[in-house]
């Protein structure tokens, strides 16, 4: 019989999450309210902050979100920031981008807006977008650690001898990069 796979290290924390809530190892974090307030600063940040939005929206990455609809929202948001001509990102403008994209009537459309209303209503200055994105990068972190430690620990189990130096660099290497982003995004 052919030795299981061991857990890819590019999975997204998120996914990782769900496999260890369906083997009864729980993660309880606020990470879905920190979430909704980055969102939330995100949407409401006036232009005078778009010099640091752009750079913010450079160092969070969707599968830094713990909720997949934080996470596609973000992903929405930060294109419109990231497009270089100070395109508006308010939430009318990313329903708007929702419908444009023919994302407002999928299956996903309900969560996507009960995400999108929870983030436009949790009123989060932009001046805050720093701090919220921060937190959402360092949970991550944190759930990215713990899938490596699961993934090493498998590994051990499972892979060939010749495979295990390889994969654990593959988690160091996601690991630092992660680290570095999370370090650009906190002033000190």
């Amino acid at each position: 019989m052919p030795a299981a796979t061991p857990p890819d290290p590019s999975v997204s924390a998120a996914a990782h999450d769900d496999a260890a809530l369906a083997d009864g190892h729980g993660w309880a974090s606020d990470t879905g309210h920190a979430e909704v307030l980055l969102l939330s600063a995100l949407l409401w940040a006036t232009p005078a902050h778009h010099d640091d939005l752009a750079d913010i929206v450079g160092l969070v990455r969707a599968e830094d979100f713990y909720v997949p609809a934080h996470g596609e929202l973000f992903t929405i948001i930060a294109d419109l920031i990231a497009d270089g001509t100070r395109r508006a990102h308010d939430a009318t403008t990313v329903a708007h981008e929702l419908r444009r994209q023919g994302r407002a009537a999928t299956l996903g459309a309900e969560r996507l807006t009960r995400a999108l209303v929870a983030a436009t209503s949790a009123g989060a200055d932009g001046i805050q977008a720093r701090h919220y994105a921060a937190m959402v990068v360092a949970d991550a972190y944190r759930r990215r650690y713990r899938a490596a430690g699961d993934g090493i620990t498998h590994a051990a189990d499972h892979l060939p001898e010749a495979e295990l130096w390889d994969y654990m660099c593959a988690h160091g290497i996601a690991l630092r990069e992660h680290r570095t982003r999370l370090s650009n995004l906190r002033p000190n």
